[in-house]
């Protein structure tokens, strides 16, 4: 009886440890994953580089970076409707932070032309971070766009 007593707090220390560990390396395992699909997109395997994008993202459901990793290979693909969608997608994941929606307002401004549509996805980010050199040099080149005919 003694021993089982002892044995208890033991296995849950044990298994405290190992949901930390795990805890721990999914974000590297996720990195890891991520890095490797931007070298299959360098190789041009575009299929790869997606699903190890994907893969990324499984692993850490919480961080943007995959989700910015696969806006660049779909749109290295030509796949521009995926790649914004994969850039909403990080706006949602984490709306309090300014960079998926300067990444977003940069991705309409600078790979579809769309100064306006850049313009509204800036604003938050501006009101985020306001001090932001990158938001605000996006702000002025969509402001500029579209007051030239």
């Amino acid at each position: 009886v003694a021993e089982r007593r002892r044995a208890i707090p033991a296995a849950a220390v044990a298994l405290i440890a190992l949901v930390a560990a795990w805890t721990a390396w999914q974000p590297l395992r996720s990195s890891n994953a991520g890095q490797d699909a931007l070298a299959a997109l360098d190789r041009r395997d575009v299929d790869e580089a997606r699903e190890l994008a994907r893969t990324a993202r499984d692993r850490n459901r919480l961080s943007v970076d995959p989700l910015y990793e696969l806006a660049v290979i779909e749109s290295a693909a030509g796949r521009e409707v995926a790649a914004r969608r994969a850039l909403e997608q990080a706006v949602r994941l984490q709306p309090r932070n300014p960079d998926p929606w300067l990444r977003l307002a940069e991705f309409e401004l600078f790979t579809l032309d769309r100064p306006r549509v850049a313009l509204t996805a800036i604003r938050p980010a501006l009101f985020l971070d306001p001090r932001s050199s990158d938001a605000i040099g996006v702000f002025l080149a969509a402001t500029r766009r579209t007051r030239t005919p």
